[in-house]
Order: structure tokens, then sequence, then C-alpha cells
């Protein structure tokens, strides 16, 4: 029994929405504190599209010790539901303090409805908390601005507020706009088409939620599965970027395949081979400009201060990538760099002479070199971008 309570304390302390069950229900709903209980069934509709609007009301009372927002999946706990005669999903019960009678909730589904109710019930003032979101709003006064004009690559979900599907898709909306936050050309971004009409009449908008990619401001429209992992993918195909599911790119990102065979053919990094990349840079097609610059800086890095600045470079940046103080566009930038960066020391590593193997009585010791310590200033520089 100690041992149950101790697991619900915890459960208490770290979940905006606690989970109930015949075996715990009674230790939370005791009158001790106010509890609003959900009762859904995993495959139900209207469950799925209160989800998101249910966590944004528990975490909008996440520090309100009067209050208890709870669930409880009344289609695997048949006891609770004979219990409370659950007839339908979702069903809301609002249990004040004092008493393990429920009161129906009737009213609204969204988070401020719910907000609301409670807080006259128990005398709160809390207002929604909004998470923290990269998805760009977009309305009448900003549309062309940022997708016909920018120039980027833009992905907009046309929705309604009322919408279940909208709300079912909303927290992968969210993630989805997380992954590519670094991405300097591709922007994540919604429209209310049920607030701008024209809008979403201009762009033939029938039903909700409807998503199209803009490419140089020409829609084209998206009809695949609305998972995370399809999600990614067909942006990358319209962006030609990597970006894994959880943001992340591999070594290969930002990297120009024509011009890192021809670094991979060199023998060292002297002028007479740098000149060979260099020529390889100039036919590099105008779209790959931005990456092209970061080789041509590199290079010239090189050049100056010698191939040791290639490992003192990608020690520096790896720093600037694991500071918080770095914004994320910013540190997208450094992560290509750093990658460049590898297909130069990849040669360096491949250019070092391999020693013969000679027999330890007959060897002669040979004095380990000590790397140069590089200068103060240098440890201080940010790498360009």
């Amino acid at each position: 029994m100690k041992a149950t309570a101790f697991f619900l304390l915890m459960a208490l302390a770290t979940a905006a929405v606690v989970p109930l069950t015949h075996e715990n229900f009674d230790e939370v709903v005791n009158g001790d504190k106010n509890v609003f209980v959900k009762f859904y069934a995993p495959w139900c509709g209207h469950c799925k599209a209160l989800a998101p609007e249910y966590i944004k009301f528990a975490d909008s009372f996440a520090k309100e010790e009067s209050l208890i927002v709870a669930e409880v999946n009344a289609d695997e706990d048949h006891e609770l539901g004979e219990r409370f005669n659950i007839q339908g999903f979702p069903t809301l019960k609002f249990f004040p303090a004092g008493s393990t009678e429920p009161i129906d909730y009737e009213g609204g589904r969204e988070a401020k409805d719910l907000i609301a109710f409670v807080n006259e019930k128990i005398g709160t003032h809390v207002i929604v908390k909004e998470p923290v979101t990269n998805v760009v709003v977009l309305t009448p006064a900003n549309f062309n601005a940022i997708v016909k004009e920018s120039g980027k690559v833009v992905f907009v979900k046309f929705y309604a507020p009322w919408c279940g599907h909208c709300k079912h898709l909303a927290p992968t909306y969210i993630q989805l706009a997380d992954v590519f936050t670094e991405e300097p050309n591709v922007v994540i971004a919604e429209l209310d088409a049920d607030k701008y009409r024209d809008l979403a009449q201009e762009y033939d908008v029938h039903g909700f939620p409807t998503l199209k990619i803009f490419v140089n401001g020409e829609p084209k429209p998206y009809s695949g599965d609305r998972s995370l992992d399809d999600l990614v993918e067909f942006v990358n195909n319209a962006a030609g970027t990597a970006r894994k599911t959880d943001g992340s790119v591999d070594t290969a990102y930002g990297r120009i395949p024509e011009v890192d065979e021809v670094i991979a053919q060199l023998k060292d990094l002297s002028e007479e081979s740098l000149k060979k990349v260099r020529e390889a840079l100039d036919k590099v097609p105008e779209e790959m400009a931005a990456n092209k610059k970061v080789y041509e800086q590199l290079m010239k890095k090189i050049s100056q201060k010698g191939e040791a600045y290639i490992e003192t470079e990608k020690a520096r940046i790896s720093k600037f990538l694991m500071s918080d103080s770095v914004s994320k566009l910013k540190k997208g930038a450094f992560r290509v760099r750093k990658n460049i960066l590898g297909a130069f020391a990849a040669l360096k590593e491949a250019a070092k002479p391999v020693e013969s193997e000679v027999p330890v009585e007959s060897a002669e010791p040979v004095a380990a070199e000590e790397p140069e310590e590089p200068k103060a200033a240098e440890k201080a520089e940010e790498p360009e971008l």
C-alpha cells in the first residue's frame, strides 16, 4: 500500500494529466482536492480531437495545487465506466473538494472553455497557457511576404479552430516546425482559414486541415499521411534538406559530393592541391552558392593557418553547438561548416604516412611531436557564417 501511495505521489508531481484506474481512483478522488476527470476511449475520434486541448488545459493549471486534472481509459477500465454510468466518449466530470460526487461538465471542449468552468468553480484566475511554438502564424497582412515573396520553401497548414482533425494534427505540426527550425530557407506556417476565408478560397481550401507546400511561391498540395515521419520526408524532398525527425542531420549534410570527390583524390592540402578544389567549385550550380562559399572560406583559412586549423576549428565549432546562447539558425550554419571540414579532415587522416613495422630491439626511439598550442586570439574566434 505504501509503495502504491509513493508511485501515486510521483505521478501527481510529474504528470500534467494524471492517469486513473479502479486501483488508484479513490486515493485521488477522495474529497481532499478538486479533481477534473476525462473518461475516454483510445479509438474515439472526439477523444483524439479533445486530447491536445485537454493537455493545454492541464498545463495551464500545472502550478495550481488545489486542482488535479486526470483521465480514465473507460474502454479498458470497465469497472469505473460502469460505476459512473459512462454512456459515451469523452465524458467529463468535475469532483469538487469536500465531495466525491461529480458534477457533469457539458460545456465547450476547447482549453479556454474548460479553464473558464474550473475558474468559476474553484475561484481561480488561470488563463490559457499557449505552447511555445516555432510555427509561423500567417494573416492576410504577412501572407504574401512570407509565402509568395520570401523565396523560401513554406509549408502551410490551413485549419479551423473548431476542427477535430486539426486539433489532432496540432502537436505533430509543432514538432515539424521544431525539426526545421535550424533551416534558414524553410518555414512551417499555419493560417486560420475559418477566419480568413478569402485567402482560403484563393487557394482552393475546401476542408480542414488542408496542407500545401509553396516553392518559389507556387503551391503544391500534400495528401500523404500526417505522421511526423511522412511530413518530415515530404518537406525534405521539397526543400532539398536532410533533417531527421529529431531535427538532427548526418555528416554529409551541406557538403557537395562532386567537390568532395576531388578532395578525396588529393595527396595533400598544398596550394597546388587546393587549386584543383577551386576549379571544381567553379562548376558548382548557383543554387549551391551558400555551401560553395563555406568551402572557399575554409580553404582560405587552411592556406593561412595550415592543416592544424582543421581540428582546431572543428573543436571550436563543437563548443558553439553545445551553447544555449547560440540561436538555432546559427547552429544550422555551424553544422554545415563542421561537416565540410570533415571532407578536409578525412584527407588529412588518409595522407598520414604509414610506419613500417620495425623489430623492437632495432627501433630508434622517436620523440613525440607536441602539437603547437593555438594562440589565444584563435581560441576566441567565432566561425564565419
